[in-house]
């Protein structure tokens, strides 16, 4: 008998502190760009060439931090709260801002024009090597921060 109310309040502690856990997760604020300093500042052209050069080994280090990227804008989507930074020939950087950041700093937004952002950098696109030595067309290479910002440095 006492054997069971041990166990069943072990049980009970772990269904308890899992619980808490959960809720804690659950309500945690998500890192967003605007809450911490960039770990780098690099120009567009730079991150796309050192993807370029070790995709695998900078995504490493970038993946999930907050970096801050210049370039000019070349596209501005209202709808959808993107920037893209211009980073060459067939190379962007796609910044996702939230709705309230992407209000605030819209009139900042010029197209042709340089723009310092910081973001979290959650991945990039367009940097398998294929074996196709006859592939025609270029492939867009793009790389993507999410909860940006203007960055103030």
């Amino acid at each position: 008998m006492k054997k069971n109310k041990v166990i069943l309040y072990t049980a009970l502690s772990i269904v308890l502190l899992s619980a808490v856990f959960v809720f804690y997760k659950l309500k945690q604020k998500p890192a967003t760009s605007k809450d911490s300093e960039a770990i780098a500042e690099l120009s567009a052209s730079e991150l796309i060439m050192g993807l370029d050069t070790s995709q695998l080994r900078l995504s490493k280090v970038y993946m999930d931090k907050n970096i801050a990227i210049k370039g000019i804008i070349k596209e501005m989507n209202e709808k959808t709260y993107n920037l893209i930074i211009d980073a060459g020939k067939d190379a962007y950087i796609n910044c996702s801002f939230d709705s309230t950041q992407f209000t605030q700093y819209k009139s900042a937004f010029v197209l042709g024009k340089e723009a310092n952002i910081k973001g979290i950098y959650y991945g990039c696109d367009g940097f398998e090597k294929t074996d196709d030595l006859m592939e025609l067309m270029p492939v867009e290479k793009s790389a993507l921060l999410k909860t940006c910002c203007i960055n103030k440095k």
